[in-house]
């Protein structure tokens, strides 16, 4: 199996990280996650990763409270090597008001996860496709709020 693309998860979940791994690996998706709700454990992992280590998306989980999770998305926003990188935030909840939110903080895509983590994974290949496509200069860049997963 030929692994397209290398995810970092940030989930406050440990057993959400391992379904996210197990489905993710049958879409060709390489997980690698980080387990917490702090901001501070996320930038001890950035100090130690290096430039010839980057990730090609970052997916967050935003159901682990909405102020430390935006806490990491703005430090991953203002981090030099994770500013660049299309980052999908995910919830089992659609609200109008924290799109909007989240999109303000930067984030590319809100994913509504409501259909397991199999359907996600499905949906999270086709983000990271559009966002390949859009580095590349095939298509034009926009916010998306996917309902779907």
């Amino acid at each position: 199996m030929e692994i397209s693309t290398c995810l970092l998860v940030i989930t406050s979940n440990p057993e959400d990280l391992l379904q996210i791994r197990r489905s993710f690996a049958k879409e060709q998706l390489l997980v690698e996650g980080l387990t917490t709700m702090f901001d501070f454990y996320v930038e001890q992992y950035l100090s130690q990763m290096s430039e010839n280590r980057l990730f090609s998306h970052i997916l967050l989980d935003l159901d682990m409270g909405y102020q430390p999770a935006l806490d990491i998305v703005s430090l991953l926003k203002r981090h030099p090597l994770t500013r660049h990188i299309p980052l999908t935030v995910y919830s089992q909840y659609q609200s109008a008001c924290l799109i909007r939110l989240v999109e303000e903080y930067g984030v590319n895509t809100y994913l509504v996860r409501s259909y397991g983590w199999p359907a996600t994974a499905k949906v999270v290949k086709g983000i990271c496709r559009r966002a390949e496509q859009v580095a590349s200069g095939r298509c034009k860049a926009a916010f998306s709020s996917k309902a779907a997963a």
